[in-house]
């Protein structure tokens, strides 16, 4: 049991099959992964811009690794600064050269993280902005994982923005995620209103979700979960202290933080099925 006094949203979260999964824009996966063979490695993103080099220029060898080609050299080789034949392993350890935020700037996604590889992030000072606060707004969110797992730790996640699942959309089969010691900002699943809007962090469509000792603030969905959407037909949540601003889970609606209203912001919808209004 969490101390009452813990100003943290400390929730777990185990996510089963759908019934019928939220209807959004699906996205491809990254294009022609290669087998993972076995064996675990490092990649160090040592630059904080989004950069995005041709890997078939030998130059590119000598550039610095961004987020974006950290992750897809976990895909398909290549170097873009980031050491060459990375996309042999089945684990990666992600390091960060430095604290401080790294921004996403491009207007795409970033690389899908698929292939039954696994992923660790572990920086206390990281913060991953997602671009939607910029004067000219990105709305592409910050992780999307179809198959892969993900593990978070000590890590800001912030201003991420699609319509489903700012900061996280879990959307293939066989996908894991765990956020321990994680902060979720100022992400919102209201980017199109003729999508879904629903889980203004993090959107569950099947896989596995836990999230331990993290907090939730200021995140917003037009629709259902302003922290969580995560409609499946089993789910279990863990006591918890208050979230930060007075948010907590259950269904929700726009406006304020508090469990006793109804509210997008900071809350975890559960409901079995596709998110419903309240």
């Amino acid at each position: 049991m969490f101390p009452n006094s813990a100003r943290t949203f400390c929730i777990a979260l185990v996510i089963a099959s759908l019934a019928t999964p939220p209807q959004l824009a699906l996205a491809q996966a990254p294009s022609n992964p290669t087998s993972p063979t076995a064996g675990k490695t490092s990649i160090t993103v040592t630059t904080q811009a989004d950069e995005w080099d041709d890997d078939t220029k030998p130059a590119s060898a000598n550039t610095k690794c961004s987020l974006r080609e950290a992750l897809q050299a976990a895909y398909t080789g290549g170097n873009r600064g980031c050491g060459a034949n990375k996309h042999t392993f089945t684990e990666y350890d992600i390091k960060f050269f430095a604290s401080g935020t790294f921004k996403l700037t491009r207007e795409e996604d970033l690389p899908h993280l698929g292939g039954d590889k696994i992923f660790n992030m572990d920086s206390w000072g990281v913060e991953i902005d997602g671009g939607s606060k910029a004067s000219t707004a990105r709305h592409y969110g910050i992780f999307q994982i179809v198959g892969a797992t993900l593990n978070l730790k000590n890590l800001v996640l912030k201003n991420g923005s699609r319509p489903g699942g700012g900061a996280i959309w879990i959307r293939g089969g066989g996908s894991v995620v765990t956020a321990y010691k994680v902060k979720f900002k100022d992400n919102d699943a209201a980017a199109d209103e003729t999508l879904a809007q629903t889980g203004g962090a993090i959107l569950g469509e099947t896989g596995t979700l836990t999230v331990t000792e993290s907090v939730f603030e200021n995140n917003v969905a037009l629709a259902e979960g302003g922290a969580v959407a995560a409609p499946a037909s089993a789910i279990f949540i863990a006591p918890s202290s208050s979230a930060t601003r007075g948010g907590g889970w259950g269904h929700a609606r726009p406006r304020a933080n508090h469990v006793s209203s109804a509210s997008h912001r900071e809350r975890v919808q559960t409901k079995p099925g596709p998110p419903h209004p309240v």
